[in-house]
C-alpha cells in the first residue's frame, strides 16, 4: 500500500529506454541567455526529459539498452512552462474534439513554440482514447496521443490521494508488454495540478521519441509505476543559475503500477513522411561531415549526419544548426541522439507547410583533438594534473557524506557566443591501478551552476559526485563534451 506524506514537488523529467538521465528539453541557449536576465541568485533547474535532456544544460552521459546517447537541449522547457502560454489558433473541428479531452485543450497551449506539433494537431492527428486503470486509490487515465511514426505524446490525467509520497514515473511498452527504446520527456504536474477533497488531480503529458528505424507499435501499453523520493542535495556554498538533477529516485514495489493499453489508429499518419536522400559532405577546418539523409515527419524532421573517422578533431555537437526555407524562415534544432561518430538531429517539422526550398544552415561545431580527449585529476592534492587547456582547474575536493565525495571544477574561458552549459566528464573514470568506478547517481544533485555575472565572464561550475573510497591516485576522466569551437558557415541542400 502506498503511504501518504508530504510529497516533494517533481520536475519536469527526461528519461531513456524507461531509465533514468539527466536532462530534458533542448535549446540551453535560450535558457542561459534568459538565465542573464534573472536574479542570479535564482538556480534554475534542470528536466529530465526521461529528454535523458542531456540535453537540458544537457550532459552526454545518456543511456540505453544499446547504448544511445540522446540530448535534448536543456532546461529551456522549464523556462517555458513558467511562462504564460501562448493560444494557438485552431479550426473549429479541432477545437470541439479537444474541448471532449480532460485537460488537452490548456496542455496544448505549451507546444504553441513548435510549428510543426501546432500543423500536427490542427489536422487531425489526435486522437481521444479516454481509458483509466483505477487501484489502490490513484486512477491514470490516457485522455487522447498525438501520434505519427516517429513520436507519440501521450495526454493523461492522474488523480491520487493528496500529499502522496512515492512520484509516478511512466514507462511504454508494446501491446504484450514488451519493452521499446525510445527517449522521454514530461510535462511539469504541477503547472496543471488541482487540490480538491483530500485528493490531487492533474493533466499533463509524456511525449515519447523512438530512435531512428523504429516503429511505432499499433498496440502500445502506457504504465505509471511509484518510486520513492529523496531530499535534493545542493553543493556547499551552491548559487546562482544552474542545473539541478531531480531527487535521486528508489523503487518502492515494482509489482504496482498502473497500466493503460491502448490501440493507435495508424491510418492518421500512414506514410506521412517524407525522406531526401543527401550524402553531403562538408568541411569545417579540415573536419569532415556527412548528411547522410533528412525524413520530414508531421512532428519533427530527423537528419542523420556522420563524422569521418579520419577526422582530428572529435566532433560533439553543432552549435547554431537551423532549417532556412526560401522565405528565410527558421526552424529549430530539437535536440540530438548522439554517438561519437554518428549523431541524428531533430528539428522543428515543416510537413504540413513544407517550402519549396529548405536547407540546413549552421556556423560552427564542437570539438576537441582526439589527442586531448582525458582529463586527469589527484583528489589527495586537489591539483588538475592534465587537461585539455588552462580552462578547467579543480577548485575543492568535499566529502559530502559517508559515502560521497564532490569534486568541484571551474571553467573559464567559454566564448560569450557559446551559451552551453557544460559538464565535460563523462560519469565513468578509473584510478590509477585501473580499476574503474562509476559517479554516484542515486540521489538528486547540483551538476552545473553559474551567476549571470559569471555567464557574461565566459565562467561556469561543474560537479561530480564520485564513491568515497581510497582511490590509487591520480582519477583519469573521458571528456565527452568541450568549449572547443570550430568557426566555419556550412549549407546543405535538402529540396
Amino acid at each position: 500500500m502506498l503511504e501518504r506524506k508530504e510529497r516533494m514537488n517533481p520536475e519536469s523529467e527526461e528519461r531513456t529506454g524507461g531509465r533514468k538521465t539527466e536532462a530534458p528539453f533542448r535549446d540551453e541557449e535560450r535558457l542561459l541567455a534568459a538565465a542573464r536576465e534573472m536574479e542570479p541568485e535564482i538556480p534554475v533547474p534542470e528536466h529530465k526529459f526521461e529528454a535523458h535532456v542531456r540535453s537540458g544544460i544537457a550532459r552526454a552521459r545518456r543511456s540505453k539498452r544499446k547504448r544511445l546517447r540522446v540530448v535534448w537541449g536543456t532546461a529551456a522547457a522549464c523556462l517555458l512552462l513558467l511562462l504564460v502560454p501562448v493560444t494557438m489558433s485552431v479550426s473549429p473541428a479541432f477545437a470541439a474534439l479537444v474541448s471532449e479531452l480532460p485537460g488537452v485543450s490548456t496542455l496544448m497551449q505549451w507546444f504553441s513554440g513548435d510549428r510543426g506539433l501546432q500543423n500536427a494537431v490542427q489536422n487531425d492527428l489526435i486522437q481521444p482514447i479516454g481509458v483509466t486503470d483505477e487501484h489502490d486509490g490513484v486512477s491514470f487515465t490516457v485522455d487522447g496521443i498525438l501520434a505519427d511514426e516517429s513520436r507519440l505524446i501521450v495526454f493523461y490525467t492522474l488523480q491520487s490521494p493528496e500529499g502522496l509520497e512515492e512520484r509516478l514515473v511512466p514507462s511504454l511498452h508494446t501491446g504484450n508488454g514488451g519493452d521499446l527504446e525510445y527517449v522521454s520527456k514530461y510535462s511539469d504536474p504541477n503547472n496543471l495540478r488541482e487540490h480538491r477533497g483530500g485528493r490531487t488531480k492533474e493533466n499533463g503529458y509524456i511525449d515519447f521519441s523512438l530512435p531512428v528505424g523504429q516503429q511505432l507499435p499499433e498496440r502500445l501499453i502506457v504504465k505509471f509505476r511509484p518510486e520513492a523520493r529523496k531530499e535534493i542535495l545542493e553543493p556547499p556554498g551552491f548559487s546562482g543559475a544552474g542545473r539541478m538533477s531531480e531527487a535521486g529516485l528508489e523503487e518502492v514495489d515494482r509489482s504496482i503500477s498502473w497500466e493503460v493499453a491502448f490501440t493507435v489508429d495508424r491510418a492518421r499518419f500512414e506514410s506521412m513522411k517524407q525522406t531526401y536522400l543527401l550524402n553531403e559532405t562538408v568541411s569545417l577546418q579540415g573536419q569532415k561531415i556527412t548528411f547522410r539523409h533528412a525524413v520530414v515527419y508531421p512532428t519533427r524532421v530527423q537528419i542523420e549526419v556522420e563524422f569521418d573517422e579520419s577526422n582530428e578533431q572529435q566532433i560533439f555537437g553543432f552549435g547554431d544548426i537551423e532549417l532556412v526555407d526560401e522565405t528565410g524562415a527558421r526552424l529549430r534544432e530539437m535536440g540530438a541522439e548522439l554517438g561519437t561518430n554518428r549523431q541524428v538531429l531533430d528539428f522543428e517539422s515543416p510537413y504540413f507547410t513544407m517550402p519549396e526550398h529548405l536547407k540546413v544552415q549552421g556556423a560552427f561545431v564542437r570539438a576537441l583533438d582526439k589527442s586531448q580527449l582525458e582529463a586527469v585529476v589527484d583528489t589527495e592534492t586537489k591539483q588538475m594534473i592534465k587537461a585539455p587547456d588552462g580552462r578547467i582547474q579543480l577548485e575543492k575536493v568535499e566529502s559530502i557524506d559517508e559515502d560521497i565525495v564532490m569534486l568541484q571544477f571551474v571553467m573559464k574561458g567559454v566564448e560569450s557566443g557559446d551559451l552551453k552549459g557544460y559538464v565535460p566528464f563523462a560519469p565513468e573514470f578509473t584510478d590509477g591501478s585501473g580499476r574503474r568506478f562509476k559517479e554516484q547517481e542515486k540521489f538528486g544533485k547540483v551538476s552545473w551552476s553559474a551567476s549571470s555575472a559569471e555567464l557574461e565572464e565566459g565562467v561556469q561550475r561543474f560537479y561530480m559526485y564520485i564513491p568515497n573510497e581510497k582511490y590509487v591516485q591520480p582519477l583519469s576522466f573521458t571528456i565527452t563534451e568541450y568549449p572547443g569551437l570550430l568557426r566555419e558557415p556550412f549549407e546543405v541542400t535538402i529540396r
